[in-house]
């Protein structure tokens, strides 16, 4: 029987998976650094059996009518709500501030563009044609079409946008999503020891990198921060719906339908006894 190609990123979890033969099963795992022009490949010419995909690219390969089935594997994860950022010099932009301003990004189809226009619509009302994307790369999916509100930078990679937009440096780099962002980091000057990966797990052997992100930011001390915050009705968190334990598969329905505004909770209190989390209102945000 032939070997299935498979092509996964490099996480600690798929990393055991192609180092055992017995977890692995009959595949050739194949690499690809960075992951994301593996991602076209698969789209455009079938090249692998198995291939970790964008969810954005595999949403728009299927509405191309490209042959391709959705395992409910999750690879990596994240929210987007910090992926939209401006230089540390830059002047300071709220999100409705946007309109008719200029943004920098890898691929206009790519699935953190997505989120990011789709947060910006959702939450601050500002339309993904209001703003002009400067792209380096194009779609994955090649029967994609680029609204008109997209423009190719003459930049080759997002590395060239970074150069010219801080031409004296950057001072630090925090890679929380992708493969690949570290050596454009590392190309532009950043000291290693400034580098905190949290995608990227060969990049720390191969630059000394750190990774050690969520366990340098989420210490003991400020979560007591952010509850006292939170007693003292500075900080406000927003909670959607309380779902009973024995309601958890439904729970997780709500999350996956993406559609909620503020976090889904499971309570192991009675609802009699419980208090009254749903519906609290959520702190202003800046438009």
């Amino acid at each position: 029987m032939t070997p299935l190609t498979v092509l996964l990123g490099d996480y600690p979890h798929t990393r055991r998976l192609k180092e055992t033969p017995v977890l692995g099963g009959d595949c050739r795992f194949v690499e690809s650094s960075p992951l994301y022009p593996a991602f076209a490949h698969m789209v455009r010419e079938l090249a692998y059996d198995v291939c970790e995909l964008a969810l954005a690219t595999y949403l728009q390969a299927r509405a191309a009518g490209v042959p391709v089935t959705l395992l409910p594997v999750v690879m990596i994860g994240g929210t987007h709500h910090r992926s939209l950022t401006r230089l540390p010099d830059g002047p300071h932009l709220t999100p409705g501030q946007l309109v008719g301003r200029r943004v920098g990004v890898r691929s206009y189809s790519q699935t953190t563009g997505l989120w990011v226009r789709g947060i910006l619509r959702e939450e601050y009302g500002v339309e993904a044609s209001d703003i002009t994307w400067v792209t380096t790369e194009e779609p994955h999916v090649a029967q994609y079409r680029e609204p008109a509100c997209v423009r190719r930078s003459q930049a080759g990679r997002v590395a060239d946008l970074l150069r010219a937009a801080a031409p004296d440096g950057i001072d630090a780099f925090v890679d929380t999503f992708g493969q690949g962002n570290v050596d454009i980091a590392i190309e532009l000057g950043v000291a290693p020891q400034r580098i905190n990966t949290l995608a990227d797990g060969r990049a720390v052997a191969r630059h000394g990198v750190r990774s050690r992100a969520q366990e340098d930011v989420f210490t003991p001390q400020l979560v007591a921060e952010l509850a006292e915050l939170v007693s003292k009705g500075l900080l406000t968190v927003h909670i959607s719906e309380v779902y009973p334990l024995e309601q958890v598969q439904e729970a997780y329905r709500q999350v996956q339908r993406r559609h909620t505004r503020g976090k889904i909770v499971l309570s192991l209190v009675p609802p009699d006894e419980r208090p009254a989390l749903a519906g609290e209102l959520r702190a202003a945000r800046p438009r």
